[in-house]
């Protein structure tokens, strides 16, 4: 037998299932629950869910990717780790029998987490506003490129979702892309010692209590 779906688990608080290809079924509907039980208190716990309902359509293979390859390192699952300091360059791309291509389109999400089902919710973002005219460009082409400065004026914002829309003259296609906000590490503090001196002191840095969720990996002085 084919193997169907893979599981894995590099650290207890990150895992994944992948789902190959032809292992769900057309015209079905298929239900996927995960259950997180603590390790220090297992009567803790969380479920979380997903429908699935499989068509079988025709329509071409759309494909997104980040232009800068390494701007799309996978965080955690679907999610991409976005820099909110710097702008985000995508492309798209059309596998096969693309020649009937009538109009491309970007369409932008923001995510909020819903605590009670612990799951993201995703809302339109207006990018055809026009207090977006300099943040979105080549919304209706195969490349999208977005400022900086649409991460930096939602700060509350965590997920973002970029869904570029393929229309034909008989169907539509899509793909989509998510991506999750990596924060700055935080919480933390830096001395100095002594404050003056020359090119001859020995300066003392001491720099603790910094926090980030994928840990600190090195310290920079400048």
């Amino acid at each position: 037998n084919e193997i169907e779906w893979e599981y894995s688990s590099n650290v207890y608080w990150k895992s994944t299932l992948t789902i190959f290809a032809q292992a769900l079924k057309p015209n079905k509907t298929y239900q996927f629950i995960v259950n997180m039980t603590t390790k220090s208190n297992p009567i803790q716990q969380g479920v979380g869910y997903l429908l699935v309902h499989v068509e079988d359509n025709e329509s071409p293979l759309i494909t997104i990717a980040c232009i800068i390859s390494k701007m799309c390192a996978v965080k955690f699952g679907e999610f991409r780790n976005l820099n909110p300091t710097t702008q985000l360059a995508l492309y798209s791309t059309c596998g096969e029998d693309c020649s009937t291509i009538q109009q491309i389109k970007w369409l932008v999400y923001q995510g909020f987490i819903n605590a009670s089902l612990n799951t993201v919710e995703w809302i339109l973002f207006d990018s055809n506003s026009t207090n977006h005219d300099n943040m979105f460009f080549g919304i209706s082409t195969a490349n999208l490129t977005v400022s900086k400065d649409i991460f930096e004026q939602n700060p509350a914002v965590q997920f973002w979702r970029f869904k570029v829309l393929y229309s034909f003259s008989s169907t539509t296609a899509f793909s989509v892309l998510s991506f999750k906000v990596n924060q700055k590490p935080r919480n933390g503090s830096c001395t100095i010692d002594p404050l003056n001196g020359t090119a001859e002191t020995l300066f003392t840095v001491v720099c603790s209590h910094w926090f980030d969720e994928d840990d600190i990996k090195y310290y920079s002085l400048y």
